[in-house]
């Protein structure tokens, strides 16, 4: 059985408890359903379009509920759950949020990257930006004593125990 959802439109502005998002699910390649959460902590909902959606809801339900259950952790507790098709919909959005908020972040990171040096003292997940006012760092390399500027700024924030994450640097200058 093929399951596909499609068509997704997150608003991560009004989602509170839960992600807030509309989507339409294929089964089999028809549009079958659609599924929505209104982002205040309450379960998603699935409706069917029509007979044809209903009758292809209810032989994914049957495949879903024959697959393996989903096993979840958190701190010390394990449990499982059977999969439905609102857990396949809700597994779906949560990887395509992370995917979202993935790109946004690389993104962000690589224009921080032209902008200045980009350092963090533990991981890539919260860093710092050290640039200068009204330069990018390709102005920087351009000037007669850049190359000795960024060095210096290197050595010093390593020697602090950074990392220096930018992957646009020439690598003479890293060492």
């Amino acid at each position: 059985m093929k399951l596909q959802v499609k068509n997704v439109k997150v608003n991560l502005d009004f989602s509170e408890e839960t992600i807030c998002f509309k989507a339409d699910i294929y089964i089999n390649g028809i549009k079958s359903c659609y599924a929505s959460n209104e982002g205040h902590g309450g379960c998603t909902g699935v409706w069917c379009y029509d007979s044809v959606g209903k009758s292809l809801m209810i032989q994914a339900e049957k495949y879903l509920s024959e697959q393996q259950p989903i096993i979840h952790s958190y701190k010390d507790d394990i449990w499982e759950e059977k999969q439905t098709l609102t857990t396949f919909v809700d597994d779906f959005i949560d990887d395509y949020v992370k995917d979202m908020e993935h790109k946004k972040f690389s993104k962000k990171l690589n224009k921080d990257m032209e902008k200045g040096i980009v350092v963090s003292n533990n991981n890539l997940q919260s860093y710092s930006l050290v640039s200068w006012k009204g330069h990018k760092l390709s102005d920087i390399l351009r000037r007669p004593d850049g190359e000795l500027v960024l060095k210096n700024a290197i050595n010093e924030y390593k020697h602090k125990g950074y990392t220096i994450h930018n992957t646009n640097l020439p690598h003479y200058l890293m060492n």
